[in-house]
Formats: structure tokens, sequence, C-alpha cells
């Protein structure tokens, strides 16, 4: 008897995320760029690196985050200006463990 696999077949998880504005998007898995941008910045967060710039990756990082949403809104890396460094932070801390939790998911 042939094995066989479907990509179409995947049972999808995806996570939940409300805003500032009370916007409630569900965002997919990530994108193998924000894997990258996600350990890329970890990686930089006691470097020294200019905060200012340390601020632009992560809000960007942030924004490609939620952009990979079921909903299809479209948000700039600007719309994260008026979210501090301690919001960002811990919000792809959280998004980190969704993603650890589903790959020690055994199902």
């Amino acid at each position: 008897m042939a094995m066989s696999f479907n990509f179409n077949n995947i049972k999808r998880r995806y996570w939940k995320v409300t805003l500032k504005d009370n916007r409630s998007l569900t965002v997919k898995m990530p994108t193998k760029e924000v894997f990258d941008a996600m350990a890329k910045i970890t990686g930089e967060q006691n470097s020294g690196l200019d905060i200012d710039l340390q601020m632009d990756e992560i809000h960007s990082i942030c924004c490609s985050i939620i952009n990979n949403n079921m909903e299809r809104v479209v948000l700039k890396r600007s719309d994260f200006d008026d979210y501090d460094l301690e919001e960002s932070m811990s919000f792809i801390t959280e998004f980190s463990t969704f993603i650890s939790s589903l790959q020690n998911d055994p199902n």
C-alpha cells in the first residue's frame, strides 16, 4: 500500500491578537523570514545597538508577524510607533511561546 502526504490536510493553528485600537486579528504561523528576524533581534538585544535602530527592527518584526493574518489586514511599520519597547518585546516573546507550544505538541 502506497503512503501519501497531503499538505492541504495539515491541521492549522492560529493565534488571536488584539491591537491597542481593539482590532482583533488571527495570526498564522510565521514565515522563515520572520523566524530569522526574530532570532536576529534576540541576539542583538545585548549587543549595544542604538535603541532607535533596535526599536525600528522590533516594530518591523511585530508588523511582519501581524501582517500574516487571516483577515488580510495590512499594517505599516509606523502603526507601531505608539507601542513601547516593553509591549513590543512582550508581544514577540508571547508569539515565540505560541510557536514553541506548537512545536512541542505531538498532535
